[in-house]
C-alpha cells in the first residue's frame, strides 16, 4: 500500500493528509506516486481550498 492510500484512509478534510498529500504532489518526480497522490487528494480534499489550489 502507498502512503498516498495511507493518507487517504486517515480521513476526509484531514489538514494534515491533505497538507502531506499536497507536498507528495508539488515534490516527487515520480508520475505513478504523484497521480496516486492526486487521486487521494480529490477524494479526501473536498472543499479544501488549499487542496483545490494544490489540484489547479
Amino acid at each position: 500500500m502507498s502512503q498516498s492510500n495511507s493518507l487517504e484512509k486517515i480521513g476526509v478534510g484531514h489538514p494534515q493528509a491533505i497538507a502531506g498529500l499536497l507536498q507528495v504532489v508539488e515534490t516527487t518526480e515520480d508520475e505513478e506516486t504523484r497521480r496516486e497522490a492526486t487521486y487521494s487528494l480529490q477524494k479526501i480534499g473536498q472543499g479544501n481550498l488549499q487542496a483545490i489550489a494544490g489540484l489547479v
